[in-house]
C-alpha cells in the first residue's frame, strides 16, 4: 500500500477525470454532434489533403458523417480506458492484491459509466443506453489490458537486470 499523499493525489485524478467526462455528457446533443462532426472533417480534410485524394467538399462531408459515429464511440472507450488506468492507480495506494485492483477499477467504471448515461438522460436531446454503458467499460477493460503488458514488460525488464559486480 502506499502512502495518505499517494492515496488522494490519485482519488484527486480520479475525481477531475470523471469532472471532464461529467462536462462532456452536459453538453446538449446539438453541440455535442458539433464537435464531434468538427473532429471528422478536419480528419478527412487532413487526410485528403495529407494524401491528394482531391475529394469535392460534398466527398469530405459525406466521409466525415459516415465516421461519426465510430469516432463518438471511440471517444467514448479512450474516456473510460483512462478512467480505468487512473482507477488502477488509485486502488494501488489501496490494495496490494493484483487481482483487486483490476476488479475495483472495472468496477468503479460500471458504475461510474452507468451514472454517465443516467445523466446523458437528463441532458436536452441526449439518452441513456445500457450500449454505451458496455462500450464504456470495454474501454477500461482495453486500458487496463494495456496497462498490464506494459506493466508485465516493465517488471519483466527489472527481473533481467543484472546485478551490479562488486
Amino acid at each position: 500500500m502506499k502512502g495518505p499523499v499517494y492515496r488522494i493525489a490519485t482519488g484527486l485524478l480520479v475525481l477531475a477525470w470523471m469532472a471532464v467526462i461529467y462536462c462532456f455528457s452536459a453538453q446538449n446533443a446539438d453541440l455535442s454532434g458539433s464537435i464531434s462532426g468538427n473532429v471528422c472533417d478536419g480528419i478527412v480534410s487532413t487526410v485528403n489533403d495529407a494524401f491528394r485524394m482531391n475529394m469535392t467538399e460534398q466527398e469530405v462531408t459525406a466521409a466525415a458523417d459516415r465516421m461519426e459515429f465510430p469516432v463518438r464511440k471511440m471517444a467514448h472507450m479512450f474516456e473510460f480506458a483512462v478512467l480505468g488506468i487512473f482507477s488502477f492507480a488509485f486502488f494501488h495506494g489501496v490494495t496490494t492484491k493484483e487481482r483487486r485492483k483490476y476488479l475495483y477499477s472495472v468496477l468503479t467504471v460500471i458504475v461510474y459509466a452507468s451514472a454517465d448515461e443516467l445523466h446523458q438522460f437528463f441532458s436536452d436531446g441526449r439518452a441513456a443506453r445500457v450500449s454505451d454503458v458496455l462500450i464504456d467499460t470495454a474501454g477500461a477493460l482495453l486500458g487496463l489490458a494495456f496497462l498490464y503488458f506494459i506493466l508485465k514488460f516493465v517488471r519483466s525488464r527489472c527481473e533481467m537486470r543484472p546485478y551490479p559486480v562488486k
